[in-house]
């Protein structure tokens, strides 16, 4: 009698090289995953390092934009107390050059540094400090010299950036006087036009004008820190009376 053959079952569960194949699948997996996440993250980074920067731009543009838009010129020819005035370097002589990377001039109507809003009038204490920080600051309100500069009067300090000085009240001296500190760290390089009217041009200086008058606008270049190209902003001057219609070149200027 015949036996017939029965066919031989499969045994359950995994060989060995299903299981290594299913290992080499899944640490491949976990490496795209790690990869993906490491890439997320470091554009996450990125954006916050960019979004940052973009603020901090944002916030020293705006800073410019309020001192230079209160520039202010007293129209008595004999008043030497307000200017408007470019250089290359800080003012020693008063000379005025091309490429302009510094500005000084006045303002009416600036803010008052918060220091001198958080002093304590009650106390000895308190009286001490304002005496202080009026010698510092100089009495407020009033017209305040500026000068914005890529370099530092007396002894260039350790830092490098953008400096700022400030004198309450001004006087007729636009090369020294008030408090000078560091006004952004991350600006590097700064250079002013202005224009006259008809054309932007690279100097100018109110105390040798005929009638001082001030730009329609100032246009600044400027470089930040690890930037590859400059960045530009245009500032109005509301208290200009230079139009195209009225030019610098025709108004007596």
């Amino acid at each position: 009698m015949s036996q017939t053959l029965q066919p031989r079952r499969r045994q359950a569960g995994l060989t060995i090289l299903e299981v290594m194949v299913s290992i080499a699948v899944a640490a491949i997996l976990m490496t795209a995953t790690v990869q993906a996440i490491g890439i997320g993250l470091g554009y996450d980074s990125r954006f916050r390092a960019a979004g940052e920067s973009d603020a901090a731009k944002k916030g020293f543009e705006d800073r410019i934009r309020q001192l230079i838009s209160k520039a202010y010129l007293n129209p008595v020819a004999t008043d030497d107390g307000s200017f408007f005035i470019a250089s290359q370097g800080a003012l020693s002589g008063g000379e005025s050059t091309d490429n302009p990377d510094t500005l000084t001039f006045t303002v009416i109507g600036d803010s008052i540094p918060s220091a001198l809003r958080t002093t304590a009038d009650d106390t000895q204490a308190g009286s001490d400090n304002f005496e202080q920080l009026n010698e510092q600051y100089g009495p407020q309100g009033g017209v305040s010299e500026i000068s914005l500069s890529p370099s530092a009067i007396g002894t260039a300090p350790e830092t490098s950036g953008t400096f700022i000085r400030r004198q309450t009240p001004a006087d007729s001296d636009p090369t020294q006087g008030g408090r000078e500190s560091l006004l952004n760290a991350d600006v590097t390089s700064l250079r002013f036009e202005f224009y006259d009217g008809t054309q932007w041009i690279g100097t100018w200086d109110a105390r040798q004008q005929a009638t001082k008058r001030l730009p329609a606008c100032v246009r600044l270049t400027y470089r930040w820190k690890n930037d590859d190209a400059d960045s530009t902003l245009v500032i109005s001057l509301p208290s200009s009376d230079v139009t195209t219609d009225n030019p610098m070149t025709a108004g007596g200027g």
